[in-house]
């Protein structure tokens, strides 16, 4: 219909009377039973259909719907005064709309409707998309089905195929049933249906032996009360899977060991080349820690045993109110040193005073710690060398140590 309008108004247009047998729209607007003025602000109701109409005084748009259309912009079809009347075969409701800029008139006058065109055989082929053109052969109600699933037919012929093949599915389905419950040397068997396949409920005890299970075998599933598989002659099938439940158990016990165990025995740790440091956040806490010893310093020169084991040395502080110095010397040692005698591990000075009651110190942190590999000893002289054995003055020299 597009198309045919199109040509109509190519031909108008081209100064050519379309000489198709359509009367002009002067010639029907003697016979016409209305005529509606139209504005381009608002879609005019023409009445129902079926109608005859055609355009005066310039071009119009109309639409066929039971309502008025929501937008004046909705689609519609064309009609120009110089066309010839259209027929609107539709019972439903013409609105119409002027062109801007036109005063255009609808003449409109009804008529019968047209009969509908038959859809046999060939579709009509049109440029306008509202029909696909094809040449697909629809076929007549009943056709023979065809004989094959692919086979050159109408598309009647083709379903009359596909409600035979339904059918062959629902009757197949039907026939294979469902299990039936038999028995077999008076054990239960499942008879699978369709199949006549026999598929067992329970079967002699000892169906299962070790290293002779083949296809189409039966096997004994068994009771809760039955022992795990030894590894050797029949079984029923729970205990073998008791069998292999515990050997998984051992498996993953060795793989997974209660508490720690030594580098030989232990899974390494791998860090990654490229992994970031792992930031920690020391807190306070009531317990741990290192172990405090204290003391003010004898006028004697006897050798002090701080701790008897192996152990680690985290801080001196030392102080004095004496006008000399004085010297503490520590020794990797289970037992009180000899002082004067041996090398210590460690020297450190007790600085002098200026005044006694200014006095003077010391404080030694050692965040890694200091390890003595048998005890912690010391010794506090008045003299440098490590052979000194000169006592410090009496009440003078405080020594303060933490160690773990």
């Amino acid at each position: 219909m597009r198309k045919f309008r199109a040509l109509l108004m190519a031909t108008a247009l081209a100064g050519v009377s379309p000489a198709i047998g359509l009367a002009p729209a002067t010639t029907f607007a003697a016979v016409a039973t209305q005529q509606i003025a139209l504005v381009n602000s608002a879609w005019t109701d023409l009445g129902a259909g079926p109608m005859k109409l055609s355009a005066v005084g310039g071009p119009i748009v109309y639409v066929i719907a039971d309502t008025a259309p929501g937008s004046l912009t909705a689609p519609g079809y064309a009609l120009s005064s110089s066309m010839g009347p259209v027929d609107v075969n539709s019972a439903s409701h013409v609105w119409a709309l002027a062109q801007p800029g036109y005063g255009s008139t609808a003449l409109v006058a009804p008529i019968a409707s047209a009969a509908a065109p038959s859809l046999s055989g060939a579709l009509p082929d049109t440029a306008s998309g509202d029909l696909h053109a094809t040449a697909t052969d629809l076929g007549a109600p009943g056709a023979t089905a065809c004989a094959t699933d692919t086979g050159a037919c109408s598309l009647n012929a083709l379903l009359q195929r596909l409600a035979q093949d339904v059918t062959a599915v629902k009757t197949a389905v039907a026939a294979i049933g469902t299990p039936t419950l038999s028995s077999s040397a008076g054990s239960p068997i499942y008879v699978a249906p369709g199949t006549g396949v026999v598929m067992p409920a329970s079967a002699a005890s000892g169906a299962f032996v070790a290293g002779s299970f083949v296809d189409g075998a039966i096997a004994t599933l068994g009771t809760e009360a039955d022992a795990a598989w030894s590894g050797s002659g029949s079984a029923t099938e729970i205990a073998a899977l008791k069998a292999a439940v515990a050997k998984l158990t051992t498996i993953a016990a060795g793989l997974l060991p209660a508490g720690q165990a030594t580098s030989s025995a232990s899974a390494p740790v791998v860090i990654a080349s490229d992994q970031p440091p792992i930031k920690t956040n020391p807190n306070a806490a009531t317990t741990g820690g290192a172990a405090a010893w204290s003391e003010v310093v004898p006028n004697n020169t006897t050798g002090v045993s701080v701790k008897g084991s192996a152990g680690m040395l985290y801080s001196v502080e030392l102080g004095g109110i004496g006008s000399t110095p004085a010297y503490l010397k520590l020794y990797d040692t289970a037992s009180a040193p000899t002082c004067g005698s041996g090398a210590p591990v460690k020297r450190l000075i007790i600085p002098a005073a200026a005044t006694a009651a200014d006095g003077a110190g010391s404080n030694v942190t050692i965040p890694l710690g200091l390890a003595f590999a048998n005890g912690i000893g010391l010794c506090v002289t008045a003299g440098i060398a490590d052979a000194d054995a000169t006592a410090p003055a009496a009440s003078t020299f405080l020594v303060n140590l933490d160690y773990k």
